[in-house]
C-alpha cells in the first residue's frame, strides 16, 4: 500500500503542463528514488455542462500494483470538482490504496488566470464551457461554473474538509513565490526532491497571439468543442501563430482586469488568513501594469478573417490524405466561398484557394471554372 500519495489538482495555466512533463521524462528515476508516476486514464468524465463529474473506480485499480511508498498523479480536471460528494467518493477511493493523502494545489491571481483559461477555451471543453467564446480577453459575465472555480477560498475549504487542513499544500503561483522563480523547481521543493539530480523539460509558451485566439472564438460557431474539424482547425491555427510569431497578446484595459479581480479579493483576504501564504493582504500582488489603458479585444474584419484561411489553407496540411469524402466536399466549398469573397485585387490568393478546393473536390465544376477564368485572366494581363 502507497504511504503518501500526492494529488497534484493543477488547474489550466499554472505550470500543470511542464509539471506533467517533468513527471514524465524522468519517470525511470523517481521509480528508483521511490515515487510511483502511474498512468491513470479516465478517472473524471464531466458533463457537458461541468456542473458535475463521473467519478470510475476501476481507473484508479493500478495503484494497487504500486510498490514505491510515494506516488504522484497530476491532473487539471481534479480542480475542476466543486461537489463536496464527489470528493468524499474520491477519497474513498484513494484511500484503499494509501495511507495518506496530500493535495497541492497553485493558486494565480483570478484575472490573470480566467485571461489564460478564456485563452485555454479556444482549445479545450471545459475552458470553452466555463469562459464562453466573447471576442474579448475577460468575459463580461461569469458563468456559474468559472465563478466556483475561481473562488479559491470555497474550493480549498471544501477539499480541506474532505482531506483534512493539515494535508493542503497551497502554493501561490507568482514567482516571488516559487523556488528559484520555476513551478518545477518549487513543485520538487513539495516532494522534497533535489532537482540537480532529474532532467528538466524545455519551457514551452503555448499561448497564442491576438489574431488567432479571435479567429478562434469566432469561428467556434461552425467549428464545435469536441469535432475532429475543431481539432484540426486548432493544430492548424497553432502552427500560423507560430508563422506569424506576434507578441500582440489580446488583454483587456487595466480598470477591467482592476474590476474583475475586485470580485474575489474579500475571499482571498480569508483563505491567506487561514493559511497564512504570503504578507499580501489579498494573497497576490496587486500590480496590474501589464494591462494596457485600452483593451484589444473585437471582431475581426472579414478581410483579417479571409487573410488567417488564406493562411490556414496554403499547404493544406493538416487534411489527412484518407479523410472523408463528405468533410473534404464541405471544406473544398468552403475555400471556394472565401475565394471568392475575397477583393477583386487579391487574385493570386484566389487562384491559390480555388486550386487546393479543387484539389479536394475534383469534380468541383464551379469551382475549375472560376480557377480556369482567372487563371486566364492573369495569362493575358501577362
Amino acid at each position: 500500500m502507497i504511504n503518501t500519495l500526492y494529488i497534484h489538482a493543477g488547474s489550466h495555466k499554472t505550470g500543470s503542463t511542464s509539471i506533467q512533463r517533468f513527471l514524465r521524462i524522468n519517470q525511470d528515476a523517481l521509480h528508483d528514488d521511490g515515487i510511483a508516476v502511474p498512468g491513470l486514464k479516465g478517472v473524471l468524465k464531466p458533463t457537458a455542462d461541468l456542473t458535475d463529474y463521473g467519478l470510475f473506480p476501476k481507473a484508479f485499480e493500478s495503484l494497487s500494483r504500486v510498490r514505491q511508498p510515494i506516488a504522484v498523479i497530476s491532473r487539471e480536471n481534479f480542480s475542476w470538482v466543486d461537489s463536496i460528494e464527489k470528493l468524499m467518493e474520491l477519497r474513498d477511493v484513494l484511500y484503499k490504496h494509501a495511507h495518506k493523502v496530500k493535495v497541492i494545489f497553485y493558486l494565480r491571481r483570478q484575472d490573470s488566470l480566467a485571461i489564460s483559461q478564456k485563452q485555454e477555451g479556444t482549445k479545450w471543453f471545459d475552458c470553452s464551457v466555463a469562459y464562453g467564446h466573447e471576442p474579448t480577453a475577460l468575459p463580461s459575465e461569469l458563468s456559474e461554473v468559472a465563478r466556483r472555480y475561481l473562488d479559491f477560498e470555497a474550493k480549498i475549504s471544501m477539499w480541506a474538509k474532505v482531506f483534512a487542513k493539515d494535508n493542503m499544500i497551497i502554493r501561490v503561483f507568482e514567482p516571488q513565490h516559487l523556488v528559484e522563480c520555476d513551478v518545477v523547481k518549487d513543485f520538487c521543493h513539495v516532494l522534497g526532491l533535489e532537482p540537480d539530480y532529474y532532467q528538466f523539460p524545455e519551457k514551452a509558451n503555448e499561448s497564442l497571439g491576438r489574431i488567432s485566439q479571435l479567429f478562434l472564438h469566432q469561428s467556434h460557431p461552425e467549428f464545435k468543442d469536441g469535432s475532429i474539424e475543431r481539432h484540426r482547425l486548432i493544430r492548424a491555427i497553432r502552427d500560423f501563430d507560430r508563422r506569424q510569431g506576434s507578441d500582440d497578446k489580446l488583454l483587456p484595459d487595466r480598470q477591467q482586469a482592476q474590476d474583475f479581480y475586485q470580485q474575489f479579493k474579500a475571499a482571498n483576504r480569508r483563505l491567506n488568513q487561514d493559511y497564512n501564504l504570503t504578507d499580501s493582504e489579498h494573497l497576490f500582488n496587486d500590480d496590474f501594469s501589464q494591462y494596457p489603458d485600452i483593451g484589444n479585444g473585437r471582431d475581426l474584419t472579414l478581410s483579417e478573417v479571409n487573410h488567417v484561411y488564406a493562411d490556414l489553407f496554403a499547404d493544406f496540411s493538416f487534411v489527412e490524405p484518407d479523410e472523408d469524402q463528405q468533410w473534404k466536399r464541405k471544406q473544398s466549398a468552403q475555400l471556394r466561398d472565401i475565394a471568392l469573397s475575397l477583393p477583386v485585387d487579391c487574385r493570386d490568393q484566389k487562384i491559390q484557394l480555388l486550386t487546393l478546393a479543387l484539389q479536394l473536390n475534383p469534380n468541383g465544376h464551379f469551382i475549375r471554372q472560376q480557377l480556369s477564368q482567372l487563371t486566364a485572366q492573369t495569362m493575358v494581363e501577362q
